[in-house]
């Protein structure tokens, strides 16, 4: 019988599947590259450019195996194998279109169309551990890892990061303010933007280790201008997906009103005897 832990936090079925797609497409990936190497003149690739496209093909295979070895750990590998994995696509296709060649045509395409159903199983693994309601699948991680490296309780905390963002997953679906569009906006900077520009590290904010993803915070907070501002909304979200539930505000002390001394009232419903008719008043 699978423990509630695991059953939360290890992989799921789309995950597990996506991991054996990724190993697959790894291997393919560098088989295909050194037949290219090899058939040179089949591909037309016998040139600096052809040499060039051929090693960054291998390199793709190699990055796309380091990265299904730890979807979740390996982030970082993971999404640099998608981007080249989608450029050698690309190469192998303009190659083709430009010398007129079949056999690369076919070779772009088909690599086209595994790393787009790569793509679709990936998001398919992200919705079945996650199911977002409000926000879509990025801004969800986002959310995640916003809350795992803003919350700190030490081993204490009583939510999960994935609690906490579905909890702001939730608030925004349900709650109707002007301020919903700026949030999202935040969320987009700090996944695309913050990185590099608080770290130097080009990836993404989801794909760094937690204390990369504090330090980035850590710049923001000390920032000024529209970084502060950046930094006031981590820490509403934060608060939000925390403070929001009874657990949360029971392990800093809080004790709801109805529960305290002072606020239990005595509800018994009052009675009174029924009133005399007035024949016997009168009497």
């Amino acid at each position: 019988m699978i423990s509630e832990t695991a059953a939360r936090f290890g992989l799921t079925r789309s995950e597990r599947q996506l991991a054996i797609l990724l190993t697959a497409a790894g291997w393919l990936t560098i088989v295909f590259a050194v037949a290219g190497g090899v058939l040179q003149n089949t591909f037309e690739a016998d040139g600096f450019a052809g040499g060039l496209l051929v090693a960054e093909t291998a390199v793709a295979g190699v990055v796309l195996l380091l990265g299904s070895t730890g979807l979740r750990q390996n982030r970082a590998a993971l999404e640099l194998g998608y981007l080249l994995f989608f450029i050698g696509a690309a190469g192998w296709l303009a190659l083709g279109v430009i010398t007129g060649t079949l056999a690369s045509i076919v070779a772009g395409v088909v690599l086209l169309a595994a790393g787009w159903a790569m793509v679709i199983m990936r998001r398919r693994a992200i919705r079945e551990r996650f199911g977002p309601t409000f926000l879509n699948l990025r801004q969800f991680e986002t959310m995640v890892q916003i809350a795992d490296a803003m919350i700190d309780g030490e081993g204490d905390a009583v939510l999960s990061p994935i609690d906490i963002a579905h909890n702001v997953d939730r608030a925004l679906e349900v709650l109707e303010t002007p301020l919903r569009k700026d949030i999202l906006l935040v969320l987009f900077l700090v996944e695309w933007f913050l990185p590099l520009g608080a770290t130097l590290r080009p990836f993404t904010f989801s794909a760094l280790g937690t204390n990369d993803r504090r330090q980035a915070i850590t710049k923001v907070i000390a920032a000024r201008g529209l970084f502060r501002d950046v930094a006031r909304f981590l820490k509403v979200l934060s608060c939000i997906g925390y403070y929001s539930t009874p657990e949360a505000m029971r392990s800093v002390g809080y004790v709801p009103f109805d529960e305290r001394e002072r606020g239990r009232v005595d509800q018994t419903a009052l009675t009174f005897p029924d009133v005399l008719p007035l024949e016997e008043i009168r009497r």
